[in-house]
């Protein structure tokens, strides 16, 4: 919830303050209505159905508003992850040339399509999932030093800043499923922390910065492990992110990838999310700093859940659905994200991911492209709806 800086620090109850400027904020409550707490991720899906008639961004943001939420997470920054050009992103639609300078991701949000997501009215919440040229290369697996430090934190603060003072919304920006990285790099644990630290210590910067913005910015940390369960949460008996990491930072919301949970029975799948999110919270408020943070359900996000129509009957995804809407607020946690709007694309490309066929998707491509609700979404939509 607090972000840190090099200066006298002096602690007062519930805030950190430091040469009399508070540096840390809050989060707001979870939010009441389910149409802002429950939102759908739009990342490089199979593209199969899309009509070539408007750009991929635009196209994919109005099928996510289709579903009620005002909720969306995006991808805004470099990706050498998929299938997508690395130049324009995987919504082909970044600016080129775009040279490697504090405003590079700002040029990539002021593109006439982003703009336009971020100025629907439909939507309030913006979930991103934000990488500079040098995160997504691992600046930070051999260590991080100054230079890289001050080169994320500017990029960070001149887009938040740049979000916060165009649009009355709510930005998070954050990682994605830190353990896949992490986990590779033991020698580097520091390095990560010092990564995240940078991008949290940018969105703090920018709000501080820009008190009188009508945006509003926070900074995330996403794992994708609770308990080191081995493969992409790394050998078993070391540390994952949320041993290690989380107790080391101050950010404003704790993301949660759940697919490590998802995979039970559904019968226990609601109390399964519920003991997930008290792990989280445990864990990260085992401080390895002396600072009085103390996060609450309401800094915890779920941000990927989903069923894949492939492993399971149609009906059987659609209840878990169901069930996820009522797990996340029995949480209380603030959001809870569906992966995808479209099914993950089906390639035997090994540098695309994945390379199986899955359908994970709230609407389904049949007869050709014609594309449609399946039983996922209409559950999806029937929860968002209070149905």
């Amino acid at each position: 919830m607090f972000e840190s800086f090099s200066l006298f620090i002096r602690i007062i109850p519930s805030l950190l303050v430091i040469s009399g400027v508070v540096m840390g904020q809050i989060v707001p409550p979870a939010p009441a209505h389910r149409a802002d707490r429950f939102g759908v991720y739009f990342w490089d899906p199979d593209y199969q159905g899309w009509p070539g008639t408007t750009d991929k961004l635009t196209w994919g943001s109005k099928l996510v508003a289709e579903t009620g939420t005002r909720t969306i997470r995006l991808f805004l920054g470099y990706s050498a992850y998929g299938c997508n050009d690395k130049e324009t992103g995987p919504y082909g639609v970044f600016p080129t040339p775009n040279p490697d300078d504090q405003d590079y991701l700002v040029r990539i949000a002021q593109v006439p399509s982003y703009k336009d997501v971020f100025n629907d009215p439909r939507y309030s919440t913006y979930l991103l999932t934000v990488y500079t040229v040098g995160a997504e290369l691992l600046q930070w697996n051999d260590g991080f030093d100054e230079q890289e430090y001050e080169y994320e934190k500017t990029r960070i603060f001149r887009l938040a800043s740049e979000l916060i003072n165009n649009y009355k919304k709510t930005f998070i920006i954050f990682n994605w499923e830190g353990d896949h990285h992490f986990s590779k790099y033991p020698g580097a644990r520091d390095g990560y922390v010092r990564w995240i630290e940078s991008m949290a210590e940018g969105v703090a910067a920018a709000r501080n910065s820009n008190r009188g913005a009508p945006g509003r910015i926070f900074s995330g940390l996403e794992f994708n492990c609770v308990a080191n369960i081995g493969s992409s949460c790394g050998v078993p008996g070391t540390p994952i992110v949320l041993d290690y990491v989380a107790p080391r930072l101050r950010v404003d919301y704790l993301s949660y990838s759940s697919w490590a949970t998802l995979a039970v029975n559904k019968k226990v799948l609601h109390s399964a999310i519920l003991g997930a999110v008290k792990t989280i919270l445990s864990k990260a408020n085992s401080r390895h700093l002396v600072d009085n943070i103390y996060y609450k359900n309401a800094n915890v996000i779920i941000g990927e859940y989903g069923f894949d129509q492939t492993q399971m009957t149609g009906l059987e995804a659609a209840e878990r659905v169901k069930i996820m809407f009522r797990a996340a607020e029995a949480a209380g946690v603030s959001y809870a994200i569906y992966w995808q709007i479209l099914n993950n694309r089906e390639t035997g490309n090994p540098s695309c991911l994945p390379a199986r066929k899955t359908n994970f998707g709230l609407l389904s491509v049949r007869d050709g492209n014609r594309i449609s609700w399946n039983s996922s979404g209409v559950a999806f939509i029937d929860a968002i709806a209070g149905r």
